[in-house]
């Protein structure tokens, strides 16, 4: 049984260790099998006794592969526990810190409770006396408030646990029994420079990004090369995949996006406006006379998908002359792009979630002007530094599906957000770089539905932010910042009763040029723009972040 108690103990440091061990075992296995090849391979003499070397060596060589393929499948163990090990530990600090701010308690077995001290007190009121209107900041009506939802956080977190470790000894056992029956994974079988086929890597769509990250490693630099050169269609948007390297695909997928459009649409731009002539033109004497015009829905359904041609081939294009993609998917409608480096140990990660209206067009903008200029006010101060603009999927809207005034909405968009966040995990930067959310407008509220859903960042940046989600609590130990130009918009949510990051305590407020009285909804844009018409917006973000 594990215990709410066990989980406070739990390290990644043991599964760290154990997963470098076993890679270094593996490639001294996979080298083994390449060195008894070779020389299987190398001798020329013919005979009786020459034949009987070479099945001796064969013998050595299935050995080897099936060495090398138990301490593969070990790593993926390993590593799917480490990860699963590091994302509990922080999300275990995170809810017991939680549950102390909000007077709660969380016992050893993993039961949410109100602190002894506030039953007693809230029961030494007479209970005819106990008004909610009266006693709304009493710490019993804080903690019961919250006392539910916490109680489900804890029992996700136990779950995963639970999963955790059926995962990891499901793992080893695999492991032991490919050892004890001689049997090989596709991955290790044979020669570092055998082949992996198209099938192997979409094998790799069905396991976690963990999983996904211990089979490449496990691969030869030989093989690394083969599949990004052969596969990169399977490899740029698949989680696990190191960042590098779906960068590299995402470059080769996007030129193949954009000759494809290109190929079938020669002259899409034109091919636009005609069909807006179409349909702009009278299609009787009826509609002349009355001065409109009747469009089908086929023509509207038409009109949309050639224009979200055009936006996706103009993102691609951008993105290729910008700092590219760790996913391009016009598909599904998903973009996160690269600014900055990809170096191994950057100071600063940022996750930038943008705001409401987002789209395909936007990453042919200037969405990404903001995140670039901050790097490189970072670099003047000689801080590295790499942000990644996220759009996995419809973003936000004013009004119906992916509505900004929908919390479920903005819960489900935001778990995306989480899980790209345990993506930057799973690169295992060096140096113990600081991580940053930043959201602009309903990005904020995307950034607080994702803390909520187990997302853990050192510093967490509302851009003019929209209310945060409704049973979001503050992150112990993290740094909130609210930055917005002086009287924004945004501030006219908090008369429908939302928590906006400007009208809670937890945030830091930083007001640029509070002596100006700048446009409110101007100003709610002009935050997450870049130098060119935000330059003390950028200086005060930059500043925040280098602090």
């Amino acid at each position: 049984m594990t215990s709410w108690a066990d989980l406070r103990n739990w390290a990644q440091g043991p599964f760290t260790q154990a997963y470098g061990e076993a890679k270094h075992l593996q490639e001294k296995a996979q080298q083994a099998g390449d060195d008894i090849r070779s020389a299987r391979v190398g001798i020329e003499s013919v005979g009786e006794v020459a034949e009987r070397l070479r099945l001796i060596l064969a013998g050595f060589e299935a050995d080897a592969d099936v060495a090398e393929s138990a301490l593969t499948l070990a790593m993926r163990a390993l590593n799917e526990a480490e990860e699963s090990v590091e994302q509990i530990s922080m999300e275990v600090a995170a809810t017991d810190g939680r549950a102390q701010s909000n007077y709660l308690e969380i016992s050893d077995y993993g039961h949410v409770r109100i602190q002894p001290w506030v039953v007693e007190s809230w029961e030494s009121i007479p209970s005819a006396d106990r008004l909610p209107e009266v006693y709304m900041d009493h710490p019993y009506q804080i903690a019961e408030e919250y006392r539910h939802e916490l109680q489900a956080t804890v029992d996700r977190i136990m779950q995963s646990a639970i999963e955790a470790r059926n995962a990891l000894a499901a793992g080893v056992a695999a492991a032991q029994v490919g050892l004890t029956r001689g049997e090989t994974i596709a991955e290790a079988v044979g020669s570092s420079r055998a082949d992996i086929s198209r099938s192997d890597v979409e094998g790799w769509g069905e396991m976690t990004p963990a999983q996904v990250r211990a089979n490449w490693d496990a691969l030869s630099k030989d093989q690394q090369d083969q599949i990004l050169a052969r596969y990169p269609e399977l490899i740029g948007n698949l989680a696990g995949i190191p960042f590098a390297i779906r960068k590299l695909a995402n470059d080769k997928n996007m030129q193949a996006y954009i000759d494809k459009v290109n190929r079938e649409h020669p002259d899409l731009e034109g091919e636009i406006e005609r069909l807006k002539e179409e349909m702009n033109a009278p299609g009787s004497v009826q509609e002349e006379r009355a001065g409109i015009t009747i469009t089908t829905d086929e023509e509207e359904a038409r009109l949309a998908e050639l224009e979200y041609l055009l936006a996706s081939r103009n993102a691609a294009e951008s993105l290729l002359d910008g700092g590219g993609a760790i996913k391009f998917d016009p598909e599904n409608d998903s973009v996160i792009a690269i600014s900055g480096e990809l170096i191994d140990s950057p100071d600063k990660i940022i996750t930038y979630v943008p705001g409401t209206g987002t789209d395909m067009s936007s990453f042919s903008g200037s969405i990404t002007d903001m995140p670039e200029d901050v790097i490189e006010r970072l670099a003047d101060q000689d801080r590295s530094a790499v942000a990644f603009t996220v759009k996995d999927g419809p973003w936000s809207t004013w009004g119906g599906e992916g509505s900004n005034s929908s919390p479920e909405e903005m819960r489900e968009r935001g778990e995306k957000v989480a899980d790209f966040q345990r993506l930057v995990q799973i690169e295992d930067y060096g140096g113990d770089p600081e991580t940053v959310a930043i959201g602009h407008s309903a990005g904020m509220t995307k950034v607080s539905a994702a803390e909520m859903g187990g997302m853990v960042t050192d510093e967490s940046i509302s851009l003019a932010g929209s209310y945060v989600y409704d049973e979001w609590r503050a992150t112990p130990g993290a740094e909130y910042t609210h930055i917005q130009y002086k009287n924004d918009a945004i501030n006219a949510v908090d008369i429908f009763g939302k928590k906006t990051p400007h009208n809670q305590d937890v945030f830091e407020k930083t007001y640029v040029q509070p002596e100006v009285n700048n446009n409110g909804i101007d100003g709610h844009s002009k935050i997450a723009q870049g130098d060119g018409t935000n330059w003390e917006g950028v200086g005060a973000i930059s500043r925040e972040i280098i602090d």
